[in-house]
């Protein structure tokens, strides 16, 4: 029987026939390239190079607007949070009213323990302490009832300037455009909302150092 492998001997023309055909389709394919005019390249390049610089700026287009609606939108929570610090401090603690009980409350502890605590040599009817204790008793429940008032209001006033203060720290908010006219408009819209906000947020802070005074004097009260 036959055996279907090449003999040994034709291996050369084999190889020979093969390397001839692969020259030709090479030759083939670059004669093909060749025919392609240089006009006909250049335009294909001019239109890839405009497709990149286009696909540059709409990227850029888009960064940019992505970018002023970032902020646009914190702006627009810093003014909302302004706005509710304000009516927050419009309908809030009356601490001129505290303040003036506060003082009225330090005259009667001061008589009421006029003698029992000051002047001890004197002798003092049962009654007499009883309704003493009482008085004292009552006013310290007031204070105490005051203190938990003016320092729940405190933290909410210092959980607004927080939220304030976060919100004025984003660098978003400081990433000016690059484009002068963009740079323009956008340093008007800020000048716009500092003076809108600028009032209530002198109000959160006059509120705040005042609410600390008002803390100061009742504790003082209730440790006395």
């Amino acid at each position: 029987m036959k055996s279907s492998a090449i003999p040994y001997k034709f291996y050369f023309l084999f190889l020979l026939i093969s390397f001839f055909i692969s020259g030709l389709n090479a030759q083939e394919q670059a004669d093909s390239l060749m025919s392609v005019p240089n006009d006909t390249i250049g335009f294909v390049k001019k239109l890839r190079d405009m497709g990149l610089k286009e696909a540059k700026r709409s990227l850029l287009k888009y960064n940019l607007e992505k970018e002023s609606i970032k902020q646009q939108d914190l702006i627009e929570k810093i003014r909302i949070t302004t706005q509710k610090a304000n009516t927050f401090i419009s309908a809030g603690v009356d601490t001129l009213t505290i303040k003036e009980e506060m003082i009225k409350i330090k005259a009667t502890i001061s008589v009421a323990g006029d003698g029992v605590f000051i002047n001890e040599g004197k002798s003092h009817s049962f009654r007499n302490l009883t309704t003493t204790y009482k008085l004292l008793k009552e006013l310290l429940y007031r204070v105490t009832v005051r203190k938990k008032q003016v320092d729940t209001y405190h933290k909410k006033l210092v959980n607004h300037r927080f939220q304030i203060d976060s919100l004025s720290a984003d660098s978003v908010l400081y990433d000016f455009p690059t484009d002068s006219t963009l740079l323009v408009k956008y340093l008007a819209q800020i000048v716009l909302v500092a003076k809108e906000i600028g009032p209530a947020d002198s109000r959160l802070t006059f509120a705040i150092n005042n609410i600390l005074v008002l803390q100061s004097d009742i504790n003082q009260i209730a440790n006395d």
